[in-house]
């Protein structure tokens, strides 16, 4: 028989972890920060469950989502109805924050993103500096075209989880360095391709 999940619990889903990351990369905060969970009113135990994308209090949800600046928490939110049995592997005292995302087979998993934008002629140095790091961290097929007379750029590619923060901190500089942008960023299965 299978139990029905609490409805006043809340859990991260997928692509939330991926907003909350670049929100709280925007804020310097590290997956564990004592600022992070004291703000929002909690326990370092709590945001671990939070990370790890366990039910947690929907009012502690919305209050670590406040923190990091979030107003549509409920897009955050895993809604679909879950089984409430959740099995979760005990973390040592001393795990480094990249251990609180399940564990994934990363030779199966990856991301794809497509960026378009526009760019000042001042930024076209820098950002082909940050293109260049992009096409070093992206598996192979990856596309960057720079259209000189517009001055605009476009950027698809696949990469894996191991170097996911990187590009996500290399895409954060290019899109400081953008005028105008739009990113889709997507996890996939290598099945899918």
């Amino acid at each position: 028989m299978k139990k029905k999940r609490n409805r006043d619990s809340v859990r991260l889903s997928t692509e939330g972890k991926y907003i909350v990351n670049r929100a709280r990369i925007d804020k310097g905060w590290n997956k564990l920060q004592e600022d992070w969970y004291t703000k929002a009113l909690t326990s370092e135990a709590t945001l671990k469950r939070f990370w790890r994308g366990t039910p947690i209090s929907r009012d502690i949800f919305i209050e670590m989502c406040k923190a990091l600046d979030l107003k549509e928490w409920e897009e955050l939110a895993d809604w679909e109805d879950h089984d409430s049995t959740t099995v979760c592997f005990p973390l040592a005292d001393n795990a480094p924050p990249e251990d609180l995302l399940p564990t994934l087979d990363l030779q199966y998993v990856k991301f794809k993103f497509m960026m378009t934008g526009i760019f000042a002629e001042d930024k076209r140095t820098e950002i082909e500096v940050v293109l260049a790091h992009l096409k070093d961290l992206l598996r192979d097929g990856c596309t960057i075209t720079i259209l000189p007379n517009k001055k605009s750029v476009a950027v698809t590619g696949t990469f894996t989880e191991e170097v996911n923060e990187q590009v996500d901190i290399a895409l954060i500089h290019l899109e400081k360095l953008l005028t105008n942008y739009r990113l889709t960023k997507l996890p996939i299965s290598e099945s899918a391709l």
